[in-house]
């Protein structure tokens, strides 16, 4: 299933997760309980680096999620 991180002005490896062990038969719940960890934060805060008013006009959901991390 596709996201909208490129429709945003991000790119789609922000939503990668990490997920040892990964078995496409894996249930929801297994998915969810496996994951170690994602590019999210590190993605937004790069953007937010690299330009503020362009991340916040773009995707202000994701640009508030990142400005309440970094508080």
């Amino acid at each position: 299933m596709e996201d909208d991180w490129i429709k945003r002005g991000g790119s789609a490896y922000t939503g990668k997760i990490y997920l040892p062990g990964y078995h496409p038969s894996m249930s929801k719940d297994m998915f969810s309980a496996k994951s170690t960890s994602t590019e999210i934060l590190s993605m937004g805060i790069q953007r937010m680096l690299e330009s503020p008013v362009k991340f916040q006009r773009e995707d202000p959901e994701f640009f508030n999620f990142i400005k309440k991390q970094l508080s």
